[in-house]
């Protein structure tokens, strides 16, 4: 994420999920959740931003990444799955 000055992104996580974590720019970051929305304090410049959570369910052999939410546009944003 670029920003150009220090600010807050809000992001809405599929519905179930949990949030696990938050790394801004490599440093983990204490942020409370409400309900499936989570506001993310962003600071000037570039940054990669990460969140980690965890939804209930299993999967099937066709298994599709959720739709994610971000309060602004955003280009180069990058979803991906790890297995436990």
């Amino acid at each position: 994420m670029l920003a150009a000055c220090t600010a807050s992104v809000g992001l809405t996580l599929p519905e179930g999920a949990e949030l696990q974590s938050v790394k801004i720019r490599g440093s983990a970051r204490p942020v409370k959740p409400e309900g499936s929305h989570v506001v993310l304090p962003v600071e000037p410049g570039s940054q990669e931003i990460e969140v980690a959570w965890r939804r209930k369910g299993g999967m099937s052999l066709l298994t599709r990444l959720p739709k994610v939410g971000l309060d602004l546009p955003a280009v180069n944003a990058t979803l991906s799955l790890t297995l436990p």
